[in-house]
């Protein structure tokens, strides 16, 4: 079961520059109702769950030579 608030905010002090939270939030759900521009992306929040700064990302599998397979993050 998600958590709306992350167990650091409720309804009542979301947003309050009184929190003094930074938090990056590695995000695959989009919830509107905080403003996500996708259900993909990595997001800078203060004090709050409304990125201040965000961005989109793409999941790539590069074969290596040892035969394994490295997963990078590319935003």
């Amino acid at each position: 079961m998600h958590s709306e608030f992350l167990g650091l905010f409720n309804i009542t002090n979301i947003n309050n520059p009184g929190n003094h939270i930074v938090a990056t939030e590695l995000d695959t759900i989009r919830n509107p109702e905080f403003s996500d521009i996708n259900d993909n992306h990595i997001g800078t929040d203060f004090n709050g769950l409304i990125s201040s700064l965000s961005t989109p990302v793409a999941y790539v599998l590069e074969p290596s030579e040892d035969g394994l397979h490295r997963l990078f993050e590319q935003f």
